[in-house]
């Protein structure tokens, strides 16, 4: 193998060397299985490497040996000497799954058999990685050498050791309060000149991440501004600059890594792999002054006496003290493996429990999930908040459920706010009926918005606005019992819907339909007035609703809850008041995939269950079914039975058609299911028959070079009794269809036709008949060679003059007549062990084979 793709096949011809290249489209080097195999005949080699193949042909006046010598794995040894060869280093790897013409070498009897100079230092058994099981820790990548392994850590910066095991992402401090920081004080300022590098995670979108300076005013601070990146403020001698990484990411509560790495010539940093270079020498203040930047603005300016500090680097993680003069507030959130320069680290863990308002580790509020049925959690690192919108769910945890059932005679009344411009809705519910969920209507006008549950499953949007409607139907269905989603907004020009989380769906409205024309909002269905006449076929909702919003108002909340009292003008209710809970299935899962259930099973499990109707034209369809059904059934039996009686007592039989070639080569291909056209089934089966002339069995596929395969194909369809006009056997009556196959070596095959004048009597019925399917005419197959001896019992056999291994007998009638056809003799073929192989032509009727 060279380069990791190419495969060479190196072999001689004569005694001329020859090679074959084959490229791979695949890497073969990855430690994955490769096979590669070489087959050869008398004029041609086929090489293979997996799915790729390449031929040679040989001359019939060349000579092809490949396979007379050694054979000898991994390496060439020195005695060995391959002219025109590339490689000259040995394979490191493994070899498996040798086969010598089909014979499986067992490599364990020769590894390590180095006396008898079979095998060489350096090998032993089995094909083991050695990345198996993957030592490497930390989501760290082992990289496969076979004799070794290394390990390439997921995060080179913060991780280290020959698995990965050293982890400075594991040490981490969380800040409670905006004010909480703390303080490293180094002798060295190798954070300002060399780099640092550290984590963190909030949901924050203003702090102080970092602030470190000398005793000389040099500074490095990191921040975050507005949520939109990372800035890295730094001074060039007495001059500030900034540089920001637009990294994402920034507030979202998730880890961001950052490193900064600073040289004579660049600063190159680093967030969440979003990297920005600069291109600047270092260039530090070496005299303090208390104005050491001017012209400049300093975010964060600490307090600078008139007689220099001593000699040092401070660095404040998390904020700064109050002493200085800032604008920006503390970190609220995390921060991890922080480390100054190449192998300074700092232990955040240790240092937090000694600090006020900061703890070790890192552990939110959220981490656990507290919020339910799809609520937001809000981190605030020493409590949490959900946001219950758009889940129809209230409570801390969105986990209260405020519902009611109706039952078509209950609509709760929602007084609107006539100076609202826009509308927003949003509602649960649950329910298997057509049904009005909200109506918004006008006692001014008969503009109206409904959204309701039509009888095919699907939720309907209209927008009444006198001389026309529009509509928005959904896709799906929801009339299911299932606890389904609607949010409903309506502006100026436009309306939208949306169900679950299935896509929006808008519409355009005419300019003149205002939303602050509607005065009442009903829930449930509507109560018919004068003016809305034209809704009269619309029925109101027979079900369970919950988490019902409109404009910020929950109107079962305020209908049901008596500290709401003071809302009870906005909220009225007509008909039943029923408070409960909606079941809270969630809704399923439109892209589920169904599978089959498993065959012959046996017989289903039979169960009565009663139960009183509520319909009287409900129990009655179910009954008109049910009868409907026997009817058909027996109709079906009685017309099997029938035509089984009349050509048995009138004694057709279907006898050979001569003739109609070109049926027979159309249906020598078969077909797989059933064919309208011709009225039969096509077979499907492509299964081979070999028989091995010395012990009469069948093999397996073992030995494809002396078995002869058999493959099945189609006889001739039967024709009904063209007199018979009741005669039907379409799989829609019957649905049974016998399948008879015959062997591709039978060049001819009778087609068969309906005889009227066949014989009437007959001795064995289920000869011809086997659960009410027509018979077919046996053929009976006869050696080469054999002898009728009419002696047998007087009905007759074949005998063959000479023993037989495998004798092959055949009885059967066509019509009248004794079938005798006398099939190929049969052709044997000897291996290199001098075995023969009979292989004879055979045929099998009826539905399956063995």
């Amino acid at each position: 193998m060279m380069n990791g793709r190419s495969v060479v096949f190196l072999f001689r011809v004569d005694d001329i060397f020859e090679n074959i290249t084959m490229i791979s489209e695949r890497l073969l080097s990855t430690g994955e299985v490769q096979t590669i195999s070489v087959e050869f005949e008398e004029l041609q080699v086929r090489f293979t490497v997996n799915m790729d193949s390449r031929i040679y042909d040989i001359d019939r006046l060349e000579s092809f040996n490949g396979f007379t010598g050694p054979l000898v794995l991994g390496a060439l040894p020195n005695s060995m000497a391959v002219v025109n060869l590339e490689a000259r280093t040995g394979m490191v790897g493994c070899i498996t799954m040798i086969k010598v013409n089909g014979n499986l070498i067992d490599l364990r009897k020769y590894v390590g058999d180095i006396r008898r100079r079979q095998s060489s230092p350096g090998v032993r058994t089995g094909c083991r990685h050695s990345c198996d099981p993957n030592p490497c820790l930390f989501g760290g990548t082992c990289v496969d050498n076979w004799e070794e392994y290394t390990c390439a850590c997921a995060d080179p910066t913060a991780q280290s050791g020959q698995h990965c095991e050293n982890n400075i992402n594991l040490d981490a401090a969380t800040f409670l309060t905006e004010d909480a920081f703390l303080l490293f004080e180094e002798s060295q300022n190798s954070v300002l000149h060399a780099g640092i590098r550290f984590g963190f995670r909030t949901v924050e979108t203003d702090f102080v991440l970092i602030y470190a300076h000398d005793h000389v005013n040099n500074f490095v601070q990191f921040e975050v501004r507005d949520g939109l990146g990372l800035s890295v403020r730094f001074n060039l001698g007495d001059k500030i600059t900034e540089v920001t990484v637009m990294a994402t990411g920034i507030s979202s509560g998730e880890w961001v890594d950052v490193v900064m790495s600073r040289s004579d010539n660049y600063l190159n940093i680093a967030a969440n792999k979003t990297t920005k270079t600069v291109f600047t020498p270092v260039n530090l203040l070496s005299d303090y002054g208390q104005n050491p930047f001017p012209g400049f603005s300093e975010s964060i300016k600490p307090e600078r006496p008139v007689a220099p500090p001593p000699q040092r680097t401070r660095v404040y993680v998390g904020g700064v003290p109050a002493s200085m003069s800032t604008s920006r507030p503390g970190l609220l959130g995390c921060i991890r493996g922080l480390k100054i320069g190449e192998n300074d680290v700092k232990s955040l863990a240790s240092v937090a429990e000694k600090t006020d308002g900061v703890t070790s580790g890192c552990q939110g509020k959220c981490d656990a999930g507290p919020c339910n049925h799809g609520g937001l959690c809000k981190e605030q690192w020493t409590a949490f908040t959900c946001d219950c919108n758009d889940t129809s769910y209230t409570g801390s945890t969105c986990n209260e459920d405020v519902g009611s059932t109706f039952s078509g005679n209950t609509v709760i009344h929602h007084h609107a706010n006539p100076t609202v411009n826009s509308y927003n809705a949003s509602l649960a519910f649950v329910s298997r009926q057509a049904g009005v969920l909200f109506h918004l209507s006008s006692y001014r006008s008969s503009n109206a918005v409904i959204i309701s549950l039509l009888s095919t499953g699907q939720l309907q949007l209209l927008v009444d606005h006198g001389s026309e409607k529009d509509t928005i139907n959904t896709n799906g269905s929801f009339s299911d019992g299932v606890r389904h989603y609607i949010r409903f907004q309506g502006s100026r020009d436009s309306v939208a819907i949306q169900v679950d989380d299935l896509d929006e769906m808008t519409s355009t409205i005419p300019a003149h339909v205002m939303f602050n024309e509607f005065d009442v909002a009903q829930i449930g269905g509507f109560v018919k007035t004068d003016t809305h006449v034209h809704l009269d076929h619309f029925t109101n909702f027979t079900g369970c609703m919950a988490g019902v919003e409109i404009n910020g108002l929950r109107p079962l909340e305020i209908l049901f809850d008596s500290k709401l009292d003071s809302l009870r003008n906005v909220v009225t209710i007509s008909g039943q008041d029923n408070r409960t809970t909606c079941p809270g299935v969630a809704p399923r899962d439109l892209d589920e995939v169904f599978t089959f259930p498993p065959w012959n099973v046996g017989p289903a499990d039979t169960e009565t269950y009663s139960a009183q109707a509520q319909r009287g034209g409900s129990s009655a369809a179910a009954v008109a079914v049910s009868l409907c059904a026997v009817v058909v059934a027996v109709t079906i039996g009685v017309v099997c039975i029938g035509r089984r009686y009349r050509r048995k007592k009138r004694g057709g039989r279907f006898v050979p058609k001569k003739g109609n070639a070109a049926e027979m080569e159309k249906l020598s291909k078969p077909e797989a299911g059933y064919n309208e056209a011709d009225g039969e089934y096509r077979p499907k089966n492509t299964s081979t028959i070999k028989t091995n002339g010395e012990n009469s069995v069948i093999k397996d596929d073992d030995e494809k070079h002396q078995l002869k395969h058999l493959t099945f194909k189609r006889l001739p369809a039967l024709r009904d009794d063209p007199d018979d006009s009741s005669s039907d056997s379409s799989p829609e009556n019957c649905r049974k269809h016998p399948a008879v196959y015959e062997l591709d070596d039978i060049d001819e095959v009778p087609e068969l036709e309906w005889d009227p004048q066949g014989e009437k009597a007959r001795k064995q019925e289920d000869d011809y008949y086997e659960d009410d399917i027509l018979a077919l005419p046996v053929v009976k197959a006869i050696r080469a060679g054999e002898m009728y001896d009419r002696q047998q019992g007087g009905g007759g056999q074949y005998v063959h003059p000479q023993s037989h291994s495998t004798p092959i007998k055949g009885r059967g009638r066509q019509g009248n007549a004794t079938v005798d056809q006398t099939l190929p003799d049969p052709q044997v073929n000897e291996d290199q062990e001098g075995k023969g192989t009979v292989e004879t032509p055979m045929k099998s009727y009826g539905h399956s084979f063995v």
